[in-house]
């Protein structure tokens, strides 16, 4: 998976991201996935405000995405918040767009 700002969505790309020399692993069940920090072992957790966090020893709804296909990859969308997660353009990743590429 890599992070893309084109369009302002995170695109799943390959099995890994990096970001902030963190590296994330794609962990994929019933098509949806998870997000894990490889050097804490935590999931990140969509928040009810956007914000997002990576301190959840187990994924529950918070921590579940889907993917969803669009423009020749796919972005990941909270069904737990019904939000896309979204790289805002000073870097920061939220949970909180209510569309692609808006």
């Amino acid at each position: 998976m890599a992070i893309n700002e084109a369009k302002n969505a995170v695109w799943l790309a390959k099995d890994q991201v990096h970001q902030n020399n963190d590296i994330w692993s794609i962990v994929q069940a019933n098509n949806k996935v998870t997000l894990k920090a490889t050097c804490t072992d935590k999931f990140l957790s969509a928040q009810p405000n956007g914000s997002i966090q990576c301190n959840r020893d187990k994924a529950a709804a918070w921590e579940v995405f889907k993917p969803v296909r669009h423009e020749g990859g796919f972005a990941l969308f909270s069904e737990a918040h019904k939000k896309y997660l979204t790289v805002k353009e000073n870097g920061e990743v939220r949970c909180d767009a209510s569309g692609i590429g808006g």
